[in-house]
């Protein structure tokens, strides 16, 4: 089953942050009144979420284990292309265990 190719490197994903840095969003969900972002600026991925207007970085790791699984089924069933339009972005950022069983 081949996996969808997905570009997030697009003015509708692009976050400017107040430092002037580039980052675009990856996936995000809401749970539980939260809406959680999985960020990226193409070298790191930044889990984070948004409540009340405000977002923080996420630091509890129940949160951090539960969206890296959700990242892993994303990785499997998406590719999501590099800047270069080639090349897979989340086998860069988190090794081929995007390819594991889950």
């Amino acid at each position: 089953m081949s996996r969808k190719e997905i570009n997030i490197f697009t003015e509708d994903r692009r976050i400017i942050t107040d430092d002037g840095d580039e980052i675009y969003v990856l996936f995000d969900l809401e749970e539980n009144g939260d809406y959680y972002l999985i960020l990226t600026d193409g070298e790191a991925l930044f889990f984070v979420k948004e409540h009340n207007g405000k977002i923080t970085e996420i630091d509890d790791e129940g949160e951090i284990d539960i969206l890296v699984d959700l990242l892993f089924k994303f990785a499997k069933d998406n590719l999501v292309l590099d800047r270069d339009q080639k090349s897979d972005l989340l086998a860069k950022l988190i090794g081929d265990d995007s390819e594991k069983s889950i």
